[in-house]
């Protein structure tokens, strides 16, 4: 999947937002109730971002806090627009969203699932996969290099969620 002597890892904690290009592995963990959001630009050099939400909705400070799901898509959008990446360019994938606690009064989950996907709806940004709900912890990591999204669940092996080369061709590159 990756050769951690060679990739630059970069870790991805909750409430952090962080992007990568070439050789980059984006990688998040311990995802329970919290949305892992992987965005992957197909250009000449693949780029991607990777964010760990906790919070459905917006900050409540005036300063942007990317555990809340409104404040880190408004940076997400903003990057989107800096860097001229079409739509049809961009692969969005959703993980997380679990209810690992398995309390039947735990509605953060769903209302984290809700958030992201209404605020997905509303910027038109394309859901390519999505791994959600469910009790269990997830992880995702995003190899860049080879334009690739795994995820696993409750400390498994890695799964291929999606991949460029077994999904789709990109056009003349």
């Amino acid at each position: 999947m990756f050769d951690s002597n060679k990739d630059n890892i970069i870790e991805v904690h909750t409430g952090e937002l962080k992007t990568g290009s070439g050789k980059s592995i984006l990688k998040t963990t311990a995802i329970g109730s919290c949305i892992a959001v992987a965005v992957i630009f197909l250009k000449a050099e693949t780029e991607g971002i990777l964010t760990h939400i906790m919070f459905p909705g917006k900050s409540f400070k005036k300063q942007k806090d990317f555990r809340y799901a409104e404040d880190a898509f408004d940076r997400i959008t903003k990057i989107i627009s800096k860097l001229k990446v079409d739509k049809d360019n961009i692969r969005l994938f959703l993980i997380g969203g679990g209810n690992v606690l398995e309390k039947p009064d735990d509605t953060i989950c769903e209302l984290n699932i809700k958030s992201v996907k209404k605020i997905i709806k509303e910027n038109n940004l394309p859901e390519t996969a999505s791994v959600l709900g469910g009790s269990v912890r997830r992880s995702v990591i995003i190899n860049l290099k080879k334009a690739e999204v795994y995820y696993s669940e409750a400390g498994g092996e890695n799964r291929l969620l999606w991949s460029l080369n077994h999904n789709e061709r990109r056009n003349g590159r």
